[in-house]
Parts: C-alpha cells; sequence; structure tokens
C-alpha cells in the first residue's frame, strides 16, 4: 500500500495467511509452506526476497510490514533479514497478528540487531499456531470472557469485538513455557514427513 499523493506516510508491504483453495496451485503450495520443516513459510520467503528486498528499496522512504499466521511468519522473517529498510519510528509500527514463533537462530539475530523496526505482534488466546517456535519484539496476548476453539481463536476478527482483554506477553517466560516446547516439538516432528508428502503429491513437477 502506497499513497497515491505521495504524502508523508510509509508504504505498507502486507501479506496474506495461508491460501486453502486446494484446487489451485498457488493455494497447495501456500497449505505446505505452513509446514516448512526449516520453519512456516522459510522457502518460500527464501524465494521471495529478492523480490521484498526490492520492493522495499525502490521506495523513497522506509515502509512498514504486517502479516497474519503464515503471512505474519513472512513478515517477521522480512523485519530480521530487511530490518535496514523497515520504518524504526514509533507511529509507523510493523504489526504481525496470530503467527508462528520463528527458529531460535533468527530470534537471536533479532536481538543483535541494534537498530530495531517498530514491531508489535499479537496473539489470541488459544490459538496454535502461535505456539510454534521463538516469539519475539513486543508481543501482546488478546483474550474473550470465553475460551475460543484453536480455529475461532487463530481466524476471529478479534478487534471487532464488543469486548477483550490484552496484555503484554512475559517471552522469556512464554517461549521457555512447557506447552510452547511440546507444540513446537511436535511441528518438528510431523512437518517434515507431511512437508514431503505434500511436495510430491500436491505439486508434482
Amino acid at each position: 500500500l502506497v499513497r497515491s499523493d505521495e504524502r508523508e506516510g510509509a508504504p505498507i508491504l502486507l501479506f496474506r495467511g495461508t491460501d486453502f483453495s486446494v484446487m489451485s496451485e498457488g493455494g497447495r503450495a501456500s497449505i505446505i509452506s505452513d509446514l516448512d520443516p526449516q520453519g512456516p513459510g522459510w522457502t518460500l520467503f527464501e524465494k521471495g526476497q529478492g523480490s521484498i528486498h526490492a520492493w522495499l528499496a525502490k521506495g523513497k522512504r522506509k515502509s512498514r510490514v504486517m502479516g497474519h499466521s503464515l503471512g505474519g511468519a513472512i513478515a517477521a522473517y522480512t523485519l530480521i533479514h530487511e530490518s535496514e529498510l523497515i520504518s524504526q519510528e514509533f507511529y509507523e509500527c510493523s504489526y504481525a497478528f496470530n503467527f508462528p514463533g520463528v527458529p531460535q537462530k533468527l530470534a537471536e539475530d533479532w536481538q543483535k540487531i541494534e537498530e530495531k523496526p517498530h514491531f508489535r505482534g499479537f496473539v489470541c488466546r488459544g490459538d496454535l499456531v502461535s505456539k510454534f517456535g521463538t516469539l519475539f519484539g513486543d508481543i501482546y496476548e488478546v483474550s474473550l470472557d470465553k475460551p475460543l476453539s484453536p480455529i475461532r481463536a487463530h481466524e476471529m476478527l478479534l478487534f471487532a469485538e464488543m469486548r477483550g482483554y490484552l496484555h503484554k506477553a512475559d517471552l522469556a517466560r512464554e517461549n521457555l513455557s512447557p506447552s510452547r516446547e511440546f507444540y513446537s516439538k511436535l511441528q518438528k516432528q510431523t512437518s517434515s514427513v507431511i512437508y514431503e508428502f505434500g511436495l510430491k503429491f500436491l505439486l508434482p513437477e
């Protein structure tokens, strides 16, 4: 998104979540990307990083990135690997919603960035996708009065609800929590087989 009147305002690069259109090649590739053993969407990001960099670099000013779920993972990778091209202004924050955490190595790379882009992540209580990997940045948990199923927690437009709760997550505690360790390990154990199976049968050459 770029302002048409060329006035001040950071361009926004948006990344969509998983496309569940199994009848299209793009949809199947999107689903398989969720199961990438190197991290959800990592191979997809690697293949597209050149185009992402070119878009960010062509602007007159630094950009913001935003994404949900798989798109949030791509936004996270972009924040870490293209940090010099992402706005560091507090009023030009980048966002990710219900996104899976990144591999530990990338979280460490984020910590090494001296001038970090301004970034906030929002995860919904009950969402399992955001229980994978290592979270980084300023992370906030959103919840409602009633518990949500994993699917509703992942897909519901929480900020459109009449009432909700928001609190900042303790990342040191969250990243070492038993539930995160369990789901991250489960994701790693199952993703390799399913990923290779999917590449062979859902994306035939």
